[in-house]
């Protein structure tokens, strides 16, 4: 590839224009020390600051750390500057129960996040080519997946840009011959135990063998799969369906009936976008089938998702949420965040009272020593102009799924009494005069007031 076409792909596909900082992961694998050397070549006409990064994987011993030597070497010559990290990953595997590659993937794009940081790289350059895309393609395919997913690696996902997709392994390593470069051969890529190694050594040349060209066929598929794509995410795009959704604590509620009246085909992608909005993981096609039947149903019904998220339908409400743990936090200065969301406080002006969802004035007597709890299961609540009553009784009245009851915090004062219910009401303890007080708002309190004013006014169908 010729410095002039990397430029186009860079500004076209890349969105990368001269002055940018680009973060370059380098292996010292021929691919990522061909996208080094590149990236170095061209900067001299389309002005860029290249930066490198290695990771030492520590499970090769002696091999890996040459590998390190190399990339810092090479580097060193090019005047590129270059940082290595060391990490464990048997470690970290060990420690959290998973693969060795997942557990090598995780931290070295962890590291290239950290350095993107330090650096202030405006994005991270893998050396991805076309055979990867083909492998990633079949690894979808394997594990069930959507048709997004055929789709592929994109050129740029977020900071992560992979100006190579177009090319062969091939054209790389002739680049790098032709330029006098040498490279390493990491020993790992023929261990057949690892499953994308299995894919490229043992099952595309079988495929290869049976049907000549099937690799390029893989790749005409992923076009064809990418154009629908971005054909859905222009209707999703024209649907604005983020303006519906509200966000609560670890989740978000949606309108059931925008995702239950639409196309399965069209539904099924806002739900993958929703879910990534809510910070969920991409799900397997049997969780997406329950979720996408459960819409269709109209009934009220859960699915438990992989990575301890939660999907539940609630009369006229879709929830997305995922696991967290309650706060017990005291509130002492102007802002302080919580599991729960942001709460801030300010001096209270005159007359203001506040809508007890969104803010509330609270006496400042009652603020020393105040925390923000969740609502545990002894609690009382004396509501504002109401009777004493459970405060789990109280939310059930209201009414409030289990999802979004354990969403809600308090504001308790020293002795434990509830202040006031977050986003719902405060309590009869902060009738006061004119004495000296706060404002306390909190920052999913408005969303919290519409969801419960959704339901209240749903009727069945």
């Amino acid at each position: 590839m010729e410095a002039a076409e990397l430029g186009k792909i860079l500004k076209k596909q890349c969105g990368i224009i001269p002055g940018n900082k680009v973060l370059v992961a380098c292996s010292g694998g021929a691919d990522s020390t061909a996208l080094l050397l590149m990236l170095h070549e061209l900067s001299e006409s389309y002005p860029l600051e290249v930066f490198c990064v290695h990771v030492e994987h520590g499970i090769r011993g002696e091999t890996s750390r040459r590998d390190a030597s190399f990339v810092e070497s090479l580097c060193q010559k090019l005047a590129i500057p270059c940082r290595v990290f060391h990490v464990d990953v048997p470690g970290v595997a060990g420690e959290k129960h998973i693969g060795m590659e997942e557990a090598a993937r995780m931290l070295r794009y962890q590291c290239l996040k950290d350095e993107r940081t330090v650096i202030g790289a405006d994005a991270i350059a893998l050396a991805h080519h076309r055979l990867d895309q083909a492998e990633t393609i079949l690894m979808h395919l394997f594990r069930g997946c959507d048709m997004d997913a055929l789709s592929g690696m994109p050129w740029r996902d977020g900071p992560l840009i992979r100006p190579l997709l177009g090319t062969d392994s091939e054209e790389l390593r002739a680049y790098l011959t032709g330029k006098g470069v040498s490279w390493c051969e990491d020993e790992t890529n023929s261990d057949i135990r690892y499953t994308r190694n299995r894919i490229r050594n043992v099952l595309l040349p079988e495929i290869e063998r049976a049907y000549p060209g099937a690799t390029r066929a893989i790749l005409r598929l992923s076009e064809a799969a990418l154009r629908d794509k971005r054909y859905f995410d222009d209707l999703l795009s024209d649907m604005n369906i983020e303006e519906h959704l509200l966000s609560i604590p670890a989740g978000l509620c949606f309108p059931r009936d925008i995702l239950s009246d639409l196309p399965e085909s069209l539904a099924s992608r806002a739900l993958v976008r929703l879910l990534r909005i809510a910070k969920i993981e991409s799900q397997g096609r049997d969780k997406m089938t329950a979720m996408l039947d459960a819409l269709t149903s109209g009934q009220e019904t859960a699915v438990n998702l992989e990575g301890n998220a939660r999907f539940r339908l609630w009369r006229n409400q879709m929830l997305l949420t995922r696991d967290f743990h309650g706060a017990n936090q005291r509130m002492e200065s102007g802002e302080e965040s919580t599991c729960f969301g942001r709460f801030t406080l300010r001096e209270a002006k005159p007359n203001e009272i506040g809508d007890g969802a969104y803010e509330q004035r609270i006496p400042l007597r009652l603020m020393e020593e105040a925390r923000i709890t969740p609502v545990f299961g002894e609690d009382l609540f004396h509501p504002f102009g109401g009777k004493l009553m459970s405060a789990q009784k109280y939310l059930a009245a209201v009414p409030f799924c289990l999802e979004l009851r354990k969403r809600i915090p308090v504001l308790r004062a020293a002795d434990g009494e509830i202040l006031w219910m977050c986003g719902i009401r405060a309590s009869e303890r902060i009738r006061m005069g004119n004495e000296a007080s706060v404002m306390v708002t909190w920052e999913y309190g408005r969303n919290i007031a519409k969801v419960v004013s959704a339901v209240r006014s749903w009727r069945q169908p």
